[in-house]
């Protein structure tokens, strides 16, 4: 069963230093800020060089036939986004649906979406050109 709320975002523009998506987020319990149309009115500035690559840790395995795999295995890093927020590698400008300002100024959805784009680069290797996530 799903609480009501999430978020959509896209990417708009990559370059060789930035990333730059629109967002959507919506809340189904509130008529102020149900975002119906799907209006995408948020920005995501992201630089790439804030973008942490994983630990990567190979090992070899003995399978059921008795051979021996190398398996890899990408471990997935934690972020310091207060720290890149603060030296200005991710900037945001709210959505006019955001229903929730957490301390540091930014909308909470933009936030989940912030860590879904970081968790999906370091598990696939690559960025997405859309994400989404609800509850």
């Amino acid at each position: 069963m799903s609480i009501g709320i999430g978020g959509d975002a896209r990417l708009v523009l990559q370059d060789e230093e930035m990333l730059i998506f629109e967002y959507c987020p919506y809340n189904l319990n509130d008529k102020r800020y149900r975002n119906e149309d799907r209006v995408y009115d948020g920005v995501i500035t992201i630089c790439k060089d804030a973008l942490l690559e994983p630990e990567i840790r190979e090992k070899l395995k003995r399978m059921s036939s008795g051979r021996k795999r190398m398996i890899t295995k990408r471990i997935v890093r934690p972020v310091d986004y207060e720290a890149l927020l603060a030296s200005g590698k991710i900037e945001v400008e709210n959505s006019r649906f955001c229903y929730k300002i957490l301390t540091c100024g930014i909308g909470c959805i933009a936030m989940r979406l912030i860590e879904h784009l970081f968790d999906t680069y370091q598990r696939d290797g690559i960025v997405k050109e859309a994400i989404s996530f609800y509850y």
